[in-house]
């Protein structure tokens, strides 16, 4: 799985240079600003251009992270946690 992390459209923007990265993101930001009343150019363009510009510039950066713990928080996005395969998983009681 997380080799498909690495081929997605983030990821890949993110490895970028940042004279590539840094406008694709402000275009996507002012872009889902711009055109949030349109269905298909909507507000989704807003939080993926700043994922993109989020290890470039520090703003973005903190206002990613900060909507990322909102929607945490609120439920939008469900965080599971799966073990390592170098870390041993806990004991059980045998359901004692």
């Amino acid at each position: 799985m997380a080799k498909n992390r690495n081929n997605g459209f983030i990821a890949r923007m993110r490895a970028a240079p940042s004279y590539l990265s840094v406008p694709v993101g402000v275009a996507l930001v002012l872009g889902g600003t711009v055109f949030a009343f349109l269905p298909v150019l909507g507000v989704w363009m807003a939080p993926l251009g700043l994922a993109i510009l989020a290890p470039n510039v520090p703003f973005a950066r903190r206002l990613s992270r900060r909507m990322l713990r909102w929607s945490i928080r609120y439920g939008f996005v469900r965080i599971t946690r799966v073990p390592r395969a170098d870390q041993a998983s806990p004991p059980s009681d045998g359901g004692a």
